[in-house]
């Protein structure tokens, strides 16, 4: 009779099951009834480009477990990523071939429909909230730039998945995607030039700097309403870069209508947490330089104009060094492509020139890399570094002329084809 009436009690008390939660993770909703909120508030500071959208990673150290989320970078609202999302970021570390994704040949994980490659979430729309469930405990926040169009996320991915044994947090790299010279998907590309250093594909030029942040050890205790703000900094590096064109007209007046220009030596992976890089596999960019007639006061060239200045801006991570001063293949060698038009009889001729230059001592003088004292790692030495060429690039209207300028051996410009483009 005394047990009978212990039992009718216990369950009275409890109200006729066991249904309580407790830290042990008896339960494994994402709304959990021990859980805390965290709104997450990003301070750009001086900063004025940066991404729609950051992932932010809850990583709880004790009793591990882990949870993703993608936040608008202005309204803080955002959505939790399930494994769906999750899975597509892991598959499609080989989506820049098209071979993986959502299998429209893009590479691009499915969206929200507007075309630009993001991750759902990067406004404040239906179904978005301003305030993340995550269960109790002792947290590690990291933010970084959820660029899903242009950057393999996939070991972000397998990291919020893994089980203790995976890749740690501090393990977590991130990879630029790579382009064939002809594929329609590279945004700043030209047809019909010959490539002198195919030793690697191409990334896009015009990426966004790589933003990322991380908190110290956050407690979220019982219901506990959170905010948490980071301060985003850049894990790329901005360069500027800079040339100079000497033209000869005495014999035939040209006109110099626009440059690209190939920069070999870009790491296509970098480390969020330390921002290591691995700078044994690069890639190269392409893109158009902006040319100004200082005689002219900056104005588009003309025949008699004899000088030219180029400047380009991009983001990296970082430009890596030729091996020596005599390569000619592989990273740091920097080539170009001008296109140029003289006038003859009253008929417009075009001529493409090219030509190629190892920046090993620019690059050396710039230093944008710095390698670790035990020389097992390279950071970026400092976010803005600048490439100006001293070799100026002679041109006399057919080639590029091997210069002798005074730079006492340095870089030099070197001619490697040129061909006449007839008027369309």
């Amino acid at each position: 009779m005394k047990n009978s009436i212990i039992a009718l009690l216990i369950i009275l008390v409890t109200g006729g099951t066991f249904t309580a939660c407790t830290d042990a993770e008896l339960c494994y909703n994402d709304i959990h009834p021990h859980g805390a909120g965290v709104k997450f508030v990003f301070d750009w500071e001086d900063h004025t480009i940066y991404p729609d959208t950051m992932g932010v990673i809850a990583y709880r150290v004790v009793n591990m477990w882990k949870k993703m989320m993608a936040v608008n970078s202005n309204t803080s609202f955002g959505h939790d990523l399930d494994s769906t999302s999750l899975n597509a970021l892991a598959t499609r570390a080989e989506g820049d071939d098209g071979t993986a994704g959502d299998g429209n040949g893009d590479g691009n994980v499915p969206g929200d429909g507007n075309g630009d490659g993001n991750v759902p979430g990067d406004g404040n729309v239906q179904g978005d909230y301003d305030r993340f469930n995550i269960r109790q405990g002792e947290y590690k926040f990291i933010a970084f730039s959820l660029d899903t169009s242009e950057v393999k996320l996939n070991e972000v991915a397998e990291f919020v998945k893994s089980d203790a044994s995976g890749k740690k947090l501090h393990e977590i790299n991130i990879e630029y995607k790579q382009y064939d010279k002809d594929d329609p998907r590279l945004k700043s590309r030209i047809t019909g030039w010959d490539d002198y250093n195919t030793y690697t594909r191409y990334i896009q030029p015009d990426i966004e700097p790589l933003y990322y942040d991380t908190l110290g050890i956050v407690k979220a205790g019982l219901d506990e309403q959170l905010t948490c703000t980071f301060h985003p900094q850049p894990v790329t590096q901005n360069a500027d870069i800079y040339f100079s064109i000497k033209k000869d007209v005495s014999e035939y007046p040209f006109v110099i209508d626009s440059v690209w220009v190939e920069l070999a030596g870009i790491p296509r992976t970098i480390n969020l947490s330390n921002g290591h890089l691995d700078i044994t596999r690069t890639g190269k960019m392409m893109f158009p330089m902006d040319i100004s007639n200082p005689a002219g006061g900056g104005g588009a060239d003309t025949e008699t104009n004899d000088s030219l200045r180029c400047h380009y801006n991009v983001d990296v991570t970082s430009i890596v060094n030729a091996k020596s001063d005599s390569a000619s293949f592989g990273p740091g060698i920097m080539q170009v492509i001008l296109y140029t038009h003289a006038m003859h009889n009253g008929v417009k001729l075009r001529k493409k020139i090219q030509g190629k230059i190892n920046l090993y001592y620019t690059i050396m003088e710039a230093q944008p890399v710095k390698i670790s004292d035990d020389g097992q790692y390279a950071t970026r030495n400092g976010d803005h570094v600048v490439l100006d060429i001293n070799a100026v690039l002679l041109i006399d209207g057919k080639n590029i002329v091997k210069y002798n300028d005074g730079n006492n051996g340095l870089d030099r410009w070197i001619p490697v084809t040129s061909d006449i483009i007839v008027d369309i």
